[in-house]
């Protein structure tokens, strides 16, 4: 054998391989041809039936409300300087929580039940909760963006019904939040009031006792002074002691002012209608009672959240995807017929023809 020959030998061996994938192809393609019915049909088949879910199959719609921090105006109602109840928020603090309320389930329940005629199997109650906010989402921005904006989601069947529901809820949590916040002013308010009022009591009650104890003394005194014969302060009695430094304010001597001024101190004592103008910082003290009283929260001042868009009746469902559903199905009907195609024999290969 010449070298010419063997040359042709290793060439017409390395190119075997090539001729034989390309015999390989053309057998696969002609394979796929001729079965190709099979491949219509069963893409068909299955795109139909995608056809007729997406048809038959219950849309379902999205409600969405983008919401806002409220500023400090929204909350000004809420921040009291008075010498007797310093009250104040922060925007942080009210923002979430009125994010927190919107995930609340309490919330929820009081929301279906709100609008619920039947309140009497808490079973259905627990389950139309379930049902009717399992898809609620509230979306929160990273912690470091969380005052920029935030939105509340829910899905549902019916466009308009979704949209009206998510909006109601919405305002519900709203006027809920601005309530409890108004009533933790008026409780603490409540208390202050309590603690003054308190106060007064208890100084009224200790001039009372007071008052009856000079009462008492006066008396012991307007004794000694009548038992003695002093009857004014200048009487001859004090005159025989007038070389003498007495104190007559000083219990043990106060008997020397005489008997007409302590039965006069006495009569005025006892006859006195109110010890409140002789009680030291009482006035004070019901100043701070009327300025606590004053204080009111006007709810329709007060806005916890602020509602940068409110839900609208969605045009389109979110699911099923209709084209998206049609469009896999196609494909995966095109590949389930190639697959049957080509791992099905013919009847030829079943007879070993």
């Amino acid at each position: 054998m010449t070298s010419e020959q063997a040359s042709l030998n290793v060439q017409s061996a390395s190119q075997r391989p090539f001729a034989d994938d390309e015999i390989d192809l053309a057998q696969l393609f002609a394979k796929i041809w001729s079965r190709k019915w099979w491949v219509v049909v069963i893409s068909g088949v299955v795109t139909a039936l995608a056809m007729l879910y997406v048809l038959f199959a219950k849309p379902t719609y999205q409600a969405e409300v983008f919401l806002m921090p409220p500023t400090s105006a929204d909350l000004q109602e809420l921040n009291i300087q008075t010498k007797h109840l310093t009250h104040s928020v922060s925007v942080e603090t009210v923002y979430k929580k009125v994010l927190d309320q919107l995930r609340s389930k309490q919330q929820r329940r009081a929301f279906v039940l709100a609008a619920s005629s039947n309140q009497a199997d808490l079973n259905t109650e627990e389950q139309t909760v379930h049902q009717s906010f399992s898809s609620l989402s509230v979306n929160i921005p990273k912690k470091k963006k969380a005052l920029v904006f935030s939105s509340v989601s829910l899905n549902g069947p019916d466009a308009d019904s979704v949209a009206e529901t998510l909006n109601r809820y919405v305002a519900q949590v709203q006027a809920s939040v601005a309530e409890d916040l108004a009533v933790d002013v008026l409780e603490e308010r409540d208390r202050k009031l309590v603690q003054l009022q308190s106060q007064v009591k208890i100084k009224r009650e200790l001039a009372k006792t007071q008052r009856e104890d000079r009462v008492a003394q006066l008396e012991e005194a307007y004794t000694i002074a009548m038992a003695v014969g002093i009857d004014k302060l200048n009487g001859k009695s004090v005159g025989s002691v007038s070389g003498q430094n007495i104190n007559i304010v000083n219990a043990d001597t106060l008997f020397m002012r005489g008997s007409d001024a302590l039965g006069a101190e006495i009569e005025v004592l006892k006859s006195r209608a109110s010890d409140d103008p002789f009680i030291k910082g009482l006035r004070g003290l019901q100043e701070g009672i009327a300025n606590l009283k004053a204080i009111s929260i006007d709810r329709s001042k007060l806005h916890p959240v602020r509602i940068d868009f409110n839900a609208v009746t969605p045009k389109n469902p979110i699911k099923p995807k209709r084209r998206l559903i049609v469009a896999a199905s196609l494909v995966l009907g095109v590949m389930l017929g190639l697959f049957v195609v080509l791992v099905v024999p013919t009847r030829k290969e079943e007879i070993g023809v």
